[in-house]
C-alpha cells in the first residue's frame, strides 16, 4: 500500500534492490539513482583473476601486487557479469549472513552497484532526488532547494574530512570480506583491497580458502575487515593465520539508526576504521 499511495519511488536500481523490483514494476513514479546524471559508474572486478596473479607474483608489494586499471574495468565475458553485491544469497557456513535483498544483484549485469560509498555520486543523487520532488512539491521549492544546497555543503566537508581522515591509510593494504569498496578506494586514493569472497560472493571452496591462507601468510594486511551482513568465522580465521588486526566496515550502515545523518556517519565510520588499522 505505501508502494501504491507514493508520489516518488526512489531506489537505485531493480538489479541491486531485487526485492523491490516487482512490487514497481511498471509504476512511473520510480526514481533509479543509477541513471542520475553526472554518476560515476565502475564494472564489477575479477577477484579470483587477481587471485590467479597474486599466486604467481609471489605476492610482491607495492604496484607489482595489484592490477592495471584496464584489469579491474575491462569486460572478460560471462565471468565478468555477477552478482557484486549479492549479500541475499545463501554463501554457505562460512559467509552466512542474513537476507538483506535490497544488495542482491544479477550475474549479466557488470556494473559495480555500490555508487554511493563515492560522494561525488551522493552529490549527484541528490539533486536527482530533489528535482524529482519538485514537481510533487511545487510550493515547498525553496525549502527543498535549501535542504539541496545544505546537504551538498555538508558533503563537500565531509568528502574533505574524510580524504584527510585516510591520508596515512594510502598505501596500507587491506582484506575486505567481498569487493564493495572500489567506489570509496577511487575517491580517496587508496590501495586496492583484495576480498575474501570471489567476484561471484560464491561459497568460499577448500581451493579458495587455501589460496586465502597463502595470501594472507605473504602479504602483510595492514587489517582483516569483517561485515555485519557476514559471518566474521572465515575472517576471524584468516586473522589468527597472518597475525593481521580485525576490525568491522558496514557499507550500507546496518547498525546507524536511521535519519538525516546515516549517511555521513557510515562514511566517518568506514574511513576511521581504515585509518585506525593502517
Amino acid at each position: 500500500r505505501t508502494i501504491a499511495n507514493a508520489a516518488r519511488i526512489f531506489m537505485l536500481d531493480p538489479k541491486m534492490e531485487t526485492v523491490l523490483s516487482k512490487p514497481v514494476e511498471g509504476k512511473n513514479n520510480v526514481i533509479y539513482l543509477m541513471d542520475s546524471d553526472n554518476i560515476v559508474i565502475h564494472e564489477v572486478r575479477l577477484t579470483m583473476e587477481k587471485d590467479h596473479h597474486d599466486d604467481h607474483d609471489d605476492h610482491g608489494h607495492g604496484d607489482d601486487a595489484h592490477h592495471d586499471d584496464h584489469d579491474d574495468h575491462a569486460h572478460h565475458g560471462d565471468e565478468a557479469h555477477h552478482d557484486d553485491h549479492d549479500d541475499h544469497a545463501h554463501h554457505g557456513d562460512d559467509a552466512h549472513h542474513d537476507d538483506h535483498d535490497d544488495h542482491g544483484h544479477h550475474h549479466d549485469d557488470p556494473r559495480d552497484f555500490h555508487i554511493w560509498l563515492d560522494i561525488g555520486n551522493a552529490r549527484a543523487m541528490l539533486i536527482h532526488i530533489r528535482d524529482a520532488l519538485l514537481p510533487v512539491y511545487p510550493d515547498q521549492a525553496a525549502t527543498l532547494n535549501a535542504n539541496t544546497e545544505a546537504a551538498l555543503a555538508m558533503l563537500d566537508q565531509l568528502d574533505a574530512e574524510i580524504a584527510d581522515t585516510l591520508a596515512s591509510a594510502k598505501d596500507s593494504d587491506f582484506l575486505v570480506f567481498h569487493d564493495a569498496y572500489q567506489y570509496f578506494e577511487k575517491r580517496y586514493g587508496l590501495k586496492e583491497m583484495r576480498s575474501i569472497l570471489d567476484h561471484h560472493n560464491a561459497p568460499v571452496s577448500a581451493s579458495r580458502l587455501q589460496r586465502l591462507e597463502h595470501q594472507v601468510k605473504h602479504v602483510s594486511f595492514s587489517c582483516i575487515f569483517a561485515e555485519p551482513q557476514f559471518d566474521p568465522k572465515l575472517a576471524r580465521l584468516l586473522s589468527e593465520i597472518s597475525g593481521a588486526d580485525i576490525a568491522v566496515l558496514d557499507p550500507i550502515g546496518e547498525t546507524i539508526e536511521a535519519g538525516p545523518d546515516h549517511y555521513p556517519q557510515m562514511m566517518r565510520r568506514l574511513a576511521s576504521a581504515m585509518s585506525t588499522c593502517s
